[in-house]
């Protein structure tokens, strides 16, 4: 990661206090370190980029996908650069009637 590390007291997506922060240098050390230092969970929205590295890194203990029902001709495939396989069990899914979306949460088995 190259952000910056900086204090983020609003997000796009809601007021979350002081509870959210951009982080700088190396995964290897800082995610063990934010491990140490928070209580619960450290949730990662979109990036796939990011979630390939956490995942390669073997820093991901769950993973929520919403599938949408829509067919597309080319595009980003989401989880491209995978350094190995990963084995997941499905531990919920969640069906949205209205747009016909699918969510999906899996525990990746360590």
């Amino acid at each position: 990661m190259w952000l910056r590390a900086i204090p983020v007291t609003e997000a796009q997506w809601g007021d979350y206090g002081d509870t959210i922060s951009l982080l700088a240098g190396d995964l290897n050390e800082r995610v063990p370190a934010v491990k140490r230092e928070i209580e619960g969970k450290i949730i990662v929205p979109g990036s796939a980029g990011l979630v390939q590295s956490l995942l390669n890194a073997g820093f991901v203990d769950a993973i929520n996908m919403i599938i949408h029902p829509v067919i597309l001709g080319s595009g980003k495939r989401y989880l491209d650069c995978m350094t190995a396989n990963k084995d997941l069990k499905l531990i919920g899914t969640q069906l949205y009637e209205t747009s016909g979306s699918t969510r999906l949460r899996y525990e990746v088995v360590k």
